[in-house]
């Protein structure tokens, strides 16, 4: 079981309780206008590229993302969303835990939307209970009760991001309603 990853985090104070490891999940079903995380929407593996890094080289010409050769020396191309095991995102987890046991703190999961991924979220929050590690998710809510109810014995604190009150406002901000939500 893989999911696909594009930013990890370290020493966050905003996303939960102490220090915390923000894990960020590829994929949403929204489209808010004012999106923190523009790159987090497509549920696959990007190329990100910034013209203002560029410096003409070319050599990225010759790089090929798919077998791992992408190289840009100057940071103007790269690579948006790595595929995790279980145990790859957990080894990744456990190297903050003595923050976490000093400050009270914990891993978060983001995204975009980490409840869209959930049979992979579901084993990953297993293994951190299992091991004494706060679990939280940050969750725009735009997704089935059932994976609420999946994830809710493992889950220490949901961080719910509401949008928008109105539903038209809502609708315009993200391209969705927010009944469900």
């Amino acid at each position: 079981m893989k999911a696909t990853i594009f930013d990890i985090q370290r020493n966050s104070f905003v996303d939960g309780p102490g220090i915390r490891t923000t894990v960020f999940f590829k994929g949403c079903n929204l489209k808010c206008k004012w999106c923190h995380n523009p790159e987090s929407q497509n549920f696959q593996k990007e190329i990100l590229f910034y013209k203002n890094k560029c410096i003409g080289c070319g050599r990225c010409k010759d790089s090929n993302a798919e077998d791992g050769s992408f190289i840009c020396y100057s940071g103007a191309k790269e690579i948006c969303g790595k595929e995790y095991t279980i145990d790859e995102l957990m080894t990744e987890i456990m190297k903050d835990k003595v923050f976490y046991d000093t400050s009270e703190g914990g891993v978060t999961f983001s995204g975009g939307e980490c409840m869209l991924q959930i049979d992979f979220l579901r084993e990953i929050l297993k293994k951190c209970n299992a091991a004494g590690i706060h679990t939280a998710i940050d969750t725009a809510g735009n997704i089935p009760w059932e994976h609420f109810k999946t994830v809710l014995p493992y889950t220490d604190l949901f961080l719910y991001d509401i949008k928008a009150y109105s539903e038209s406002l809502h609708i315009e901000g993200t391209g969705v309603s927010n009944k469900a939500i």
